[in-house]
């Protein structure tokens, strides 16, 4: 009895500190790509001061890297908006997928 009382203890603090540890993981990507975020919205309002931003928001950690390679080589913000709408696109074409499937 006391044997399996102590499995089940070590059991949960193994399952408590996977927990944790996934929720801190989860946590530094999503800094991660807040920081990014930011990062990307200032280099854009630098290069491109009269131009609106909002279509930057809720970009994929990917596509805020393509972003940011692009701001730095100087690509036009056409270039940047093509990527971002074929992004979405695949976005759109995976959700129909998998609602048909």
């Amino acid at each position: 009895m006391a044997y399996r009382r102590n499995l089940n203890r070590k059991v949960r603090l193994s399952e408590n500190r996977d927990m944790y540890e996934k929720r801190h993981h989860e946590g530094i990507e999503e800094e991660r790509q807040e920081n990014l975020y930011h990062n990307v919205l200032k280099f854009f309002q630098c290069l491109f001061p009269q131009e609106e931003s909002s279509f930057l928001e809720g970009l994929s950690y990917e596509v805020y890297e393509k972003i940011l390679d692009m701001l730095f080589s100087g690509q036009s913000l056409e270039d940047m908006k093509k990527i971002i709408k074929m992004n979405q696109e695949s976005k759109d074409v995976l959700i129909f997928l998998k609602v048909y499937e």
